[in-house]
Order: C-alpha cells, then structure tokens, then sequence
C-alpha cells in the first residue's frame, strides 16, 4: 500500500512536468475546463499504477483485498497531493495547486456567486475523487497475483 502511494504521487507530479514541458498545460493560476480535465485524467493515471503496484507487492491475496490496496493507495496518494499543494507545488497540483497558489489574489465574490462556485466545486471534486478511487481500485484489482 505504502509503495503504490508513494508511487502514485511522483508519477502524476512527472506526467505534470511532461505536460507543462510540452506545453500541454498552463502554470497559471486560472485554468481552462481542458487543462482541468486532463490534470484529472493524469492523476487517474496515477492512480491506476499506483493501485497496480500496491496490488502486485502484496503478494498472493484474494481480489477483495487487493481492491483494498487500491483504495488505500488512493486514500493516502490523495493526502498526499493536498499536501503537495498546500506546502507550495502549486503549479505541479493541478487544479487543487492552482486553488492554494492563487489564494491570497482571489477578488471577493458576491455571496450568490460564492455559493454557486462552492457547489459547482463540490460536486466536481465529489465526482473526480469517486472516479480516481475506482481507478485506484481497478489497479488494485489489475495488479492482484492470483493462486494458481
């Protein structure tokens, strides 16, 4: 569990940097909907290997269990890039990065609009983390050495 998480957190930040590298991504601080759902799909990714090993170091186990390595390897991969972003990687956090990295210029909103921006946020995280620990899982599941 702790090799697929600690796994999961440098192979998303690398697929970051090749995407900023090519280009394909922006250092800003205001993100386009395009470049949000590619840094979601590379931390799927992430994910995804991240569960694969979890699952492949645990040896000889039941499918159940390696589902359990997967999701645990989201669980702390996910601490992880919280942390990531909130000590200054903003940058490489993608979405959640962009949010602590511009923080302190963030104009104040009316309060309609901050209530509806809170609840479009919400539920788009809420969707992205159930989505990345299914992904996780299905590492998990992919990974899994089965008794012959």
């Amino acid at each position: 569990m702790w090799a697929g998480a600690l796994t999961a957190l440098p192979v998303f930040l690398v697929l970051e940097l090749l995407f900023i590298g090519f280009g394909w991504l922006d250092l800003g601080t205001q993100q386009s909907a395009a470049a949000s759902i590619v840094s979601a799909v590379l931390a799927l990714v992430a994910f995804l290997v991240g569960g694969l090993l979890a699952a492949r170091v645990a040896g000889p186990a039941r499918r159940d269990g390696a589902v359990l390595h997967g999701v645990l390897v989201w669980a702390l991969a996910t601490a992880g890039f919280v942390a990531v972003a909130a000590l200054g990687g903003g940058a490489l956090g993608g979405d959640v990065g962009a949010l602590f990295a511009g923080a302190t210029n963030v104009p104040a909103p009316s309060a309609g609009s901050l209530a509806q921006s809170t609840a479009d946020a919400g539920g788009w995280a809420a969707l992205w983390l159930g989505v990345s620990v299914i992904a996780a899982a299905l590492g998990g599941i992919g990974g899994a050495r089965t008794k012959r």
